[in-house]
């Protein structure tokens, strides 16, 4: 174990499936509390979740970074590459509630069978 004292270079390195940069947010007590309760459910931590619901939507984020950098060039595409990301999320989103239905019709035929 490294002391207090020791200088950055010495302290051990993250594993490499771990590696990143930390960011610090403030969240509503409204969004702790729902966190509290998925990670309840899942056993998965706050920090753990908001990881994987971020890197799974970053295509989604750089969609969105490259209009922004199109809107800031000024070119019309940024409007059209606007357009294509809300329509992804949008089918994203139907696909996710197509397989909630599916998952919870088959728990009710299972509970129905025992």
């Amino acid at each position: 174990m490294p002391s207090p004292s020791a200088p950055i270079q010495d302290l051990p390195k993250p594993a490499p499936d771990r590696a990143g940069v930390r960011v610090n947010l403030t969240l509503t007590p409204e969004l702790v509390a729902t966190l509290d309760r998925i990670s309840a459910r899942t056993g998965v931590g706050r920090a753990t979740l908001l990881r994987e619901m971020i890197e799974g939507n970053l295509s989604t984020f750089v969609t969105m970074a490259d209009a922004l950098d199109l809107a800031a060039a000024k070119k019309i595409d940024a409007f059209a590459v606007l357009s294509r990301t809300m329509d992804d999320v949008a089918q994203q989103a139907g696909q996710l509630s197509l397989d909630i239905k599916r998952t919870r019709r088959r728990a009710m035929r299972q509970k129905k069978g025992t």
